[in-house]
């Protein structure tokens, strides 16, 4: 876990309007969204939570604990999401699910490098609707 703390930027994304419509993001926030380059800033609090700030055209921050349950009102979709985060053979792999709603994702982070990340988005809208996939890639600062 500790080789994900520090500061990362983003370089590229693969998919990610699509990802975003999937997500029910309007139109003009979608477009926006693919053209930033955010930063993610990850840090293990001394309680043992870790916090994930997102800076970019909206400022996102939220820390848990690993393995917990918690809800996610500051997302940018305005929903209210039940996620849950975890660590597995080097993965923090965050699973959510829109509280009274269809929407169910996961969010995979996954080191290629010390010095890089890639952030796999996937999303299934309705049960038995295909998945929209979308990466992000970071470079450590």
């Amino acid at each position: 876990m500790e080789k994900f703390v520090g500061s990362w930027q983003c370089t590229a994304s693969e998919n990610l309007e699509e990802y975003l419509k999937a997500m029910g993001l309007g139109f003009a926030m979608r477009q926006v969204a693919s053209k930033t380059k955010p930063k993610q800033i990850i840090t293990i609090l001394e309680d043992g939570r870790i916090r994930i700030e997102m800076h970019s055209m909206k400022n996102i921050e939220f820390s848990f604990r690993l393995g917990e349950e918690f809800v996610d009102k500051t997302n940018p979709l305005g929903k209210v999401l039940k996620n849950m985060i975890t660590f597995n053979d080097g993965q923090m792999i965050a699973n959510f699910e829109e509280e009274g709603g269809e929407l169910k994702g996961t969010n995979i982070r996954e080191l290629i490098s010390d010095s890089e990340m890639v952030l796999i988005h996937d999303v299934r809208v309705k049960p038995g609707a295909p998945e929209v996939i979308a990466k992000r890639y970071f470079k450590k600062l």
